[in-house]
């Protein structure tokens, strides 16, 4: 369920593609306007609201479907509903105020899970996804191979798709951090690889590589939708503590967005200023450094909120090794 909207976005951006390929932008600009929204608001009417907030509110009942509605058959849904309803006891089950929030990030176990979303955030963002995404067909007549912009972008497109499939059937059977560690090496890989390509043709090396750049792409692609996508999503709702939620997901997605406009916003004044191999090798690194948070990151695997907020209590050992000041 959690990667549900990563899986989404892909398909829409396949959608986007596909019919890219065969009109002008003007018609895909009303297309993609129009379309999305009857779909997408039949699936709000349909989603149940957190059970969380329907404990707050103390709608017992209704909490107990919504649980059910996000879990197995066979979960214990009145029991996770007593500990969601005894955890908000001990916070008072009050709203706090901005300011209140703001206050509460001075205990470390309220700003480091922030601070972990934040960085996976932005690791993802500046291994060059948002390049990938906007400027495929770009990347691949810059390539100038035989390989046809538009059919090789459709097929980035497909590849994506399919690996939020995987990463939605692997998520809960491997874990978290394996496969943010898996995609941060498979990402840095791809774009290594694609740089290597346009460092050869600089040197007059690339011959009968011609299939180099669709396949970097789409190394490229499969891993970073494997963990790179929908984790960092994922996180910002299983880590960050309640009592900070509303402002430490604002910082998170904000985080995201910025990062994500930084990079698409840069990426042709970058290839201007310095030959496209080295941009794309610098992604690569930024790709990589995501190996460094995968291995601190706590797994959230079948955890609740409130076991995942007590992996962050100030008396947890295993959360004091994480290395943040």
């Amino acid at each position: 369920m959690g990667t549900f909207p990563e899986a989404a976005v892909a398909l829409g951006s396949l959608l986007c593609y596909g019919f890219g390929a065969i009109t002008d932008w003007r018609w895909l600009a009303v297309v993609s306007a129009v379309v999305p929204g009857v779909p997408l608001f039949l699936s709000m009417l349909l989603l149940p609201e957190s059970p969380q907030w329907l404990v707050k509110k103390g709608r017992l009942s209704s909490a107990e479907k919504s649980i059910q509605f996000f879990r197995c058959p066979t979960h214990n849904v009145k029991g996770e509903v007593d500990i969601i309803h005894t955890n908000i006891l001990e916070t008072d089950g009050a709203e706090i105020s901005v300011w209140e929030q703001l206050r509460l990030f001075r205990k470390p176990q309220n700003w480091k899970p922030v601070l972990i979303v934040f960085l996976v955030f932005i690791c993802g963002q500046f291994s060059g996804f948002a390049v990938v995404t906007a400027y495929t067909v770009d990347i691949f007549n810059e390539a100038d191979t035989n390989l046809d912009a538009n059919n090789a972008t459709v097929i980035v497109g497909v590849v994506r798709f399919m690996s939020t499939l995987v990463s939605a059937a692997l998520l809960d059977r491997v874990g978290r951090k394996p496969l943010l560690i898996i995609s941060a090496i498979g990402s840095s890989v791809g774009m290594v690889s694609i740089g290597a390509f346009f460092y050869l043709r600089t040197v007059g090396s690339a011959e009968g590589l011609g299939l180099l750049p669709l396949a970097s792409l789409l190394v490229y692609v499969f891993f970073n939708e494997l963990g790179y996508g929908p984790i960092p999503w994922l996180l910002s709702g299983e880590l960050i503590p309640l009592a900070v939620r509303t402002i430490g997901n604002g910082v998170a997605v904000t985080a995201y967005s910025l990062a994500a406009f930084i990079i698409g916003l840069t990426f042709p004044y970058l290839t201007a200023l310095m030959s496209t191999y080295l941009v794309f090798w610098m992604y690569a690194v930024f790709s990589l450094s995501g190996v460094a948070l995968g291995v601190f990151l706590p797994e959230t695997r079948g955890k609740t909120l409130e076991e995942i907020e007590k992996f962050f209590a100030p008396e947890n050992k295993e959360f004091k090794k994480i290395p943040f000041p």
